[in-house]
């Protein structure tokens, strides 16, 4: 039950990526009455989810691109990320630990990138189509398993828990709420949980 964003075409270009460190201004079109900037850049393919990062940029994944993407709000592309573990990125988490943290969806694993570049990849059991992140107050890492019908938790360290109860089914959005605990939906039961 992967979900589709049609919209998002309108910032996809060709598929030419900038190597690790190369730079690169994307155009901007200015919409109706000035009110939409819309950037495009042919490093960007398919961006999805998009999380303001440690260093003051605007961290982003190209889900088909199979990449990780950083943009300033003056439309400045650093670069696109490319590793060999990055596959299919879906949801980024700026982390606790000064990194940014990133699902993996076709994967089945969890990323971290430093605003330097460097990738690490985190795989094992309790991840399973892993969709979207958000920090959690315990300073962990939290996402939904859309595959698994469950709730992972990753620490800084890589340590992965998972999380199974009746009704999780298809979990796709999370988010840390202001009572100290993780909400997410499950469009499978038409709920939240």
């Amino acid at each position: 039950m992967r979900r589709t964003y049609r919209a998002v075409t309108v910032l996809a270009v060709a598929a030419a990526t900038l190597t690790a460190g190369a730079t690169a201004w994307a155009a901007p079109t200015t919409g109706q009455a000035g009110k939409v900037r819309l950037y495009s850049a042919r490093v960007f393919n398919t961006p999805e989810a998009m999380v303001a990062g440690p260093d003051g940029a605007l961290w982003y994944v190209n889900t088909i691109g199979n990449s990780i993407g950083r943009i300033t709000t003056s439309g400045h592309v650093r670069s696109a990320f490319h590793a060999p573990s990055i596959k299919g990125p879906s949801g980024i988490a700026a982390g606790p630990d000064g990194a940014l943290w990133f699902t993996n969806y076709t994967g089945n694993s969890i990323g971290r990138i430093t605003p330097s570049g460097q990738v690490t990849n985190y795989t094992g059991t309790g991840i399973n189509g892993p969709q979207e992140i958000t920090t959690g107050p315990d300073g962990a890492l939290w996402f939904t398993n859309t595959d698994g019908n469950s709730i992972g938790r990753i620490t800084t360290a890589g340590t992965v828990t998972s999380y199974t109860g009746t009704g999780i089914s298809h979990p796709q959005g999370i988010a840390a709420g202001p009572d100290g605990a993780l909400w997410f939906t499950n469009p499978g039961t038409n709920s939240i949980g």
